[in-house]
């Protein structure tokens, strides 16, 4: 310990730290951070030496202070007093990520040579009891090192002289230095201040001599940045290799069970998860979209919308081939307007209008795609993307409050929230439809927020037909859900009723609403959807017979399909479906058959191969090339044609052969093969019936499932299977044969 302090005091003496206060530091290499703060009225004031600003530094006692004046000679603007030795006071203190940005941030304004040199000490001597704070001085020293490239190569080098000489002792009293250390580099890294190189080399020394304390350190670093490494395709293989030699080392050497439980948890942190997608590359956004989204998403508020307005007009707007994506910056973000602020969705809709009348081709772009979007919201309806349809409704109403849209794309829209999927443009009581079911009550809250944006300025005169219609239309779309409703939902109707629908007729029956929905469009002459002119033609329960009541119990609105027509049409539907299932199945079948056909012939082919080879004792003796020649070729109905292979080994020769029918050689060969095909077909048979009772009885099992009554609260034993059964009955079968077969043996012996 004595000996690390005297090299720890000796490293100080090389160099003499320089405060503020001194007066021969170099002004001329005094850096300040290019800061820039916008103010409501769009000006810029920067902290720096720039075009349009001049700063001059005022010395004044143990403080540095930055008078700013503008190029119009307005009024100065001066920081708050710094010195060097404040920042060094405070960095102990630093805790948090702001406070260290805020550090590097304040360095800026007193940064010269001796005090780069002065905060390079003071950073590598960080605390080695507070190891929570070296994550937070990484981070200082990778913002710095962005502008002052010496003092994060200054810190690499002190801390890898300090390893190097660390690793040449083994002191106990050492290790929380060493740790403290190897953590220190592992963060660097992460950073990227350090090399990629460094961690490999501090890695490579501990192996070398592979002690329980640089193993301690080891499994340190690899907890600091070992998945950063194996993450990066360039190291990606040397961690591996690492890897592989520190498990090989541990399988050696004997060591003590908390040795071996560091190692299996360094290697645990190295390794990336099974399931774990590679790093998704950084989209690259030219200049121009960075700033465009800046402007939108960050500045964009009630009281910056003038100014937001102004820089977006200012934009390179006619570029050819829009090498900058200007056009296409705008439009992605004026269309993605989940991604604002949802209090400024109102600014985001002014914006719009107003950058609308110098381009009208932007405005109608983002109108367009914002109802397609609203239409694909319709077409998926995903949970996960609630709010994002929320959003969009609401900047539609902000729209018409903007006069982009008028009432006639309001009403559209609305009609289509309530009518987009169901066959009679409406949903009917008892009929169910895969993109709104009866228990989804989304698109009512989507209907509410529309039209709650919009608020009375969309109660005139002219629109009050119009307005009526549509609440007839939602009233009839929120009796056919089931009820009651949600809170919240039904909170939204009645504010959407007090609000917009004021003094509208309310309906508590679904019949009703449609009557009255039927009544106002033949009075206008409007074609009525078949729904409501079903539920209009609806006889009263007191005119129907007895067997009709009973029938039409589960739904009111089933009774509009007594008709005459509708039940032949019915008819005709079913009919044609039970057609088009039975041709259906029937090509299935044949399909199936076609299939195990094909497999059965496949089959008995390479089975015939098989027997060929083993049976061919004559194939083996001809050569590669007269093989072909060898097959049997039956050309005439009175001969059979063979091969016979003569002559020697070194000159073979084949020969044709022809042989009557008559003769028992042609008749033993005909008679094998037509009991080969007496068997595949039979073979064929058994498999065919086989398929056939298995389709059978899953058929019959799914009929008899179907009928067993649903009990709520009831619990039915399972009947055996069909194959159940059978083994059963073969079983019972099987008992009497034995004890006929073996008298006078017990049966625990069969």
């Amino acid at each position: 310990m004595l000996e690390y302090q005297r090299f720890i005091a000796q490293r100080r003496g090389q160099e003499s730290p320089t405060t503020g206060d001194s007066t021969d530091v170099e002004t001329s290499a005094t850096t300040v951070a290019a800061s820039a703060r916008t103010n409501g009225a769009g000006e810029t004031e920067t902290a720096g030496c720039q075009e349009s600003t001049s700063s001059q530094t005022l010395p004044t006692e143990g403080a540095l202070t930055i008078v700013q004046q503008t190029a119009s000679g307005g009024a100065t603007h001066t920081l708050a007093p710094l010195n060097f030795a404040d920042v060094l006071r405070r960095l102990p203190t630093v805790t948090t990520r702001g406070a260290a940005d805020q550090l590097a941030v304040d360095f800026c304004y007193v940064n010269n040579r001796a005090n780069r040199r002065a905060l390079v000490s003071a950073l590598v001597d960080a605390p080695r009891r507070q190891m929570f704070v070296i994550p937070l001085y990484a981070r200082v020293i990778a913002t710095l090192n962005l502008y002052f490239s010496d003092i994060g190569e200054g810190v690499v080098d002190e801390l890898s002289r300090e390893f190097s000489w660390l690793a040449r002792k083994r002191f106990k009293g050492l290790l929380d230095t060493r740790l403290k250390n190897a953590r220190y580099l592992a963060e660097l890294a992460k950073f990227r201040v350090a090399p990629l190189h460094v961690p490999f080399r501090c890695a490579k020394q501990l192996l070398e001599e592979f002690h329980a304390q640089n193993v301690e350190v080891l499994c340190a670093l690899l907890d600091g940045c070992g998945r950063f490494l194996r993450a990066q395709a360039k190291t990606a293989e040397r961690v591996e290799a690492l890897l592989e030699v520190l498990l090989r080392k541990r399988r050696v050497m004997n060591l003590d069970d908390r040795t071996l439980l560091l190692i299996e948890n360094a290697c645990s942190a190295c390794r990336l998860a099974s399931g774990s997608r590679p790093v998704r590359p950084v989209k690259y956004r030219t200049p121009y979209e960075q700033y465009i989204r800046k402007l939108i998403y960050e500045d964009l508020s009630p009281s910056t919308a003038g100014t937001v307005c102004t820089r977006l007009r200012r934009l390179p707007w006619n570029e050819p081939d829009d090498v900058q994506r200007v056009r296409h910056a705008l439009v992605s973000c004026f269309t993605k307007v989940w991604k604002i602020k949802h209090a400024n969705v109102p600014q985001a809709a002014m914006v719009l209008a107003a950058l609308g009348h110098a381009h009208p081709w932007f405005r109608v772009t983002v109108v367009d795609t914002v109802l397609e979007n609203i239409k694909l919201g319709l077409e998926g309806n995903l949970f996960a993307r609630s709010q994002r349809r929320i959003a969009e409704v609401l900047y539609v109403g902000e729209m018409f409050a903007c006069q982009i849209v008028g009432t006639r794309e309001i009403f559209d829209l609305v009609q289509l929230l309530l009518s987009f999927g169901h066959r009679e443009r409406m949903p009917v009581p008892g009929r169910t439809c895969e993109l709104d079911m009866a228990s989804d009550y989304f698109r009512i809250r989507l209907a509410c927020a529309l039209l709650s944006s919009c608020g009375p300025r969309i109660r005139s005169a002219e629109n009050m037909r119009q307005l009526y219609e549509i609440a007839l239309w939602f009233q009839m779309y929120v009796l056919a859900k089931d009820h009651p409703l949600p809170v919240d939902i039904d909170y939204n109707v009645e504010s959407l009723f007090e609000t917009v629908f004021t003094g509208t007729a309310r309906y508590e029956v679904w019949d009703d609403a449609a009557q009255a929905l039927t009544a106002l469009m033949q009075s206008t002459g409007t074609p009525v959807p078949t729904a409501s002119v079903e539920a209009s033609a609806t006889p009263a329960e007191s005119e129907l017979s007895p067997d009709q009541a009973a029938a039409d119990s589960s739904s009111e609105y089933d009774g509009a399909l007594e008709s005459d027509g509708s039940v032949i049409d019915a008819e005709a539907e079913m009919a044609e479906a039970a057609r088009q299932n039975a041709a259906l199945e029937a090509l299935l079948e044949q399909e199936e058959e076609d299939a195990l056909e094909r497999d059965f012939n496949q089959l008995m082919l390479d089975s015939s191969d098989a027997q060929r080879t083993e049976r061919g004792a004559l194939d083996v003796g001809i050569p590669m090339g007269l093989i072909g020649r060898a097959e049997q070729d039956v050309n005439d109905a009175d001969s059979v044609r063979f091969a016979l292979l003569t002559g020697k080994k070194q000159r073979p020769a084949v020969r044709q052969v022809s042989i009557p029918t008559a003769s028992r050689m042609a008749q033993n060969l005909r008679q094998q093969e037509q009991s080969t095909m007496r068997e595949r077909a039979q073979l064929k048979r058994i498999v065919l019936s086989y398929e056939r009772r298995e389709a059978e009885e899953e058929r019959r099992q799914l009929l008899e499932n179907a009928r067993r009554p649903q009990v709520l609260g009831a619990t039915f034993v399972n009947r055996p299977s069909a194959a159940a059964s059978r083994r059963r009955q073969h079983v019972a079968s099987a008992e009497p044969q034995k004890a006929q077969a073996y008298p006078g043996i017990p049966d625990h012996f069969l």
